[in-house]
């Protein structure tokens, strides 16, 4: 066959290919295309499709809005819809409880699985509510700590019949729990909410028929805020000096209340400048503590605020011999591989009152000094080298300590957090591409790659095999914790004859896997996955195509791999779709 001649033969089985999609129409409509139903029922419709193409077709289902259902929503149930043949599908509307009285309506789709085209049409329901309740109050109320906040709500019958309704609420207490209403009528209850503690609560009214669906529920507000209320705060919250050193604390106090309020300050150590003071709902007054210490050790600062309530603000203060530091990891946590060196950078600061020596000493790792000797206000850095291969998996703790040589304290301390991580693994497993066969000396095997490690690789795929078997691509690129797919084709040469191994390998960073499958060629083509454990084989496929041993000369051979080629090819676009 000639190249024009092998031209005309691709070009005709894909105008088929693409034509039956192109040739593929529907129509569809109800019955009836608009019904009515109570609140609490549902409507029923038949919806009616054709095949208005020229080839055959499956469509599916579907529908615009919750309410409706569709069955069959594969159309039709089992095989295909001929052209020109119809089929009866069933759709229900069931209208929600809470749902308003009006005309709804809603839309019905068909996808053509041929062509990928959606058709539609329209539905209507008319949705009646015979029974109906409404409720009416205030949206929110604040109250101060103890008092009472009163909601009158109105309960109106909005329906066409006298009802008993229940009421329910979520907070507080209702005078009357049941009302029974004549149509139109309105009558009032009450909620009654307080609390003894600040508080924000958002509630629910809940008016319910005790004979029907009619329901409605409201939302409140209740706020429960303090009309007296004050905080002290004191700072700094925590101080070091040395022992008979003077120090000055900053003293806030500042009304939180609703209502403006007189204030009397007195401290348990120290003096304050200023004790008494007149602060509006909302508004600060600030006075200084001096405090001269005299014993070693922590002490803590009370300052009292005398009104309508008492409150108190606290701080410490650090009585030292004079000798302090700091240490802290540049970061606090990091992420690290299975095998893998890395380095931690820490800080030493002297924030004592004189020249020291700090001993360095950490729960892992080499220090690159084991002692630094610093002046007051001074840091240097250290580093600290560590080996993950002495880590567990999961989360690793390292503690840095500096200790002042001097008088063998006070100690400082960090922690550095080390996760080490399962960063590179795979599962790889190779199956037969079944859809991709018809009947012919030809094996594609699909190698699926999941990369189950954390981080992001690439694996390069090879073949051990005769020189007609290919893979492709090369490589892979995976993110962590998906899978991505590669593809081995075996073209087995004309009057190939016995059993061939072929052995599929992904080689990414720090992993590398590998599996088989035996090729049996016999009259067809048979093929046999082994597993990478104990070469069980898991599956087979394929014989030969029809005719293909009668085609002898070299022209009819290569004809014959084309046709076979394109008709594999549509194969699989076909079951990929």
């Amino acid at each position: 066959m000639d190249n024009l001649g092998r031209t005309i033969a691709a070009s005709v089985i894909m105008l088929l290919f693409v034509g039956s999609a192109a040739a593929s129409t529907a129509d569809l409509y109800f019955t009836s295309p608009e019904r009515q139903t109570e609140i609490e029922s549902y409507a029923q419709y038949e919806l009616t499709i054709e095949n208005t193409g020229t080839a055959e077709d499956v469509y599916m289902m579907s529908a615009d809005q919750d309410q409706v259902q569709i069955a069959p929503q594969r159309v039709p149930e089992e095989d295909t819809l001929e052209p020109g043949q119809k089929a009866t599908v069933n759709v229900w509307y069931d209208p929600k409880p809470n749902q308003e009285a009006g005309t709804y309506s809603f839309d019905i789709k068909a996808t053509s699985r041929a062509s990928g085209k959606t058709y539609s049409t329209e539905g209507r329901v008319k949705v009646i509510r015979d029974h109906d309740v409404t409720l009416e109050t205030t949206s929110s109320q604040t109250v101060c700590l103890g008092n009472k906040a009163v909601y009158n709500v109105d309960v109106t019958n909005g329906g066409t019949q006298a009802e008993n309704f229940e009421l329910i609420t979520r907070y507080g207490q209702l005078t009357q729990s049941e009302i029974a209403l004549e149509p139109g009528e309105t009558r009032s209850v009450k909620v009654v909410a307080s609390s003894n503690s600040s508080t924000t609560e958002n509630f629910n009214i809940i008016a319910s028929s005790k004979t029907s669906y009619a329901q409605d529920i409201i939302n409140v507000e209740f706020n429960a805020e303090r009309c007296w209320a004050s905080q002290v705060s004191i700072q700094p919250g925590n101080k070091e000096t040395a022992a008979y050193t003077g120090t000055e604390y900053g003293v806030t106090v500042r009304n939180t209340g609703t209502k403006d309020d007189t204030f009397t300050l007195t401290s348990n150590v120290g003096d304050l400048e200023e004790t008494n003071f007149e602060i509006e709902s909302g508004q600060t007054a600030s006075t200084t503590l001096e405090v001269t210490p005299e014993e070693l050790g922590t002490q803590t600062l009370t300052v009292t605020a005398e009104s309508h309530v008492s409150t108190r603000g606290s701080a410490t203060l650090e009585v030292y011999n004079g000798m302090a530091s700091t240490v802290a990891f540049e970061d606090s946590g990091t992420t690290v591989c299975e095998t893998e060196q890395f380095t931690a950078d820490a800080t030493v600061t002297n924030t004592g009152e004189a020249e020291e020596s700090f001993a360095l000493t950490s729960t892992r790792g080499n220090l690159s000094d084991s002692a630094v000797e610093l002046d007051p206000g001074e840091s240097e850095e250290v580093e600290l080298e560590l080996n993950s291969a002495n880590m567990a998996m999961g989360a690793n703790n390292v503690t840095l300590t500096s200790t002042a040589a001097t008088f063998d304290a006070p100690s400082s301390t960090s922690t550095l957090t080390a996760v080490k991580e399962n960063c590179h693994d795979l599962e790889m497993n190779l199956v037969s591409y079944e859809k991709s066969a018809g009947e012919n000396k030809a094996a594609i095997y699909q190698i699926a790659l999941t990369n189950t490690g954390t981080r992001e690789n690439t694996y390069n795929l090879s073949v051990q095999a005769p020189d007609w078997v290919t893979v492709t691509p090369e490589s892979k690129t995976v993110p962590a914790g998906q899978t991505r797919y590669g593809y081995i084709y075996a073209g087995v040469p004309f009057e190939k004859r016995g059993e061939i191994q072929i052995t599929a390998m992904a080689e990414g960073t720090e992993i590398e896997k590998n599996m088989s499958a035996m090729l049996i060629v016999d009259d067809g083509v048979m093929q046999k996955i082994l597993s990478e454990e104990d070469n069980t084989p898991t599956g087979s496929f394929f014989s030969n195509v029809p005719g293909l041993e009668a085609t002898q000369t070299v022209a009819g051979r290569i004809t014959a791999a084309l046709i076979l080629g394109i008709l594999i090819t549509a194969a699989i676009l076909y079951h990929e779709w």
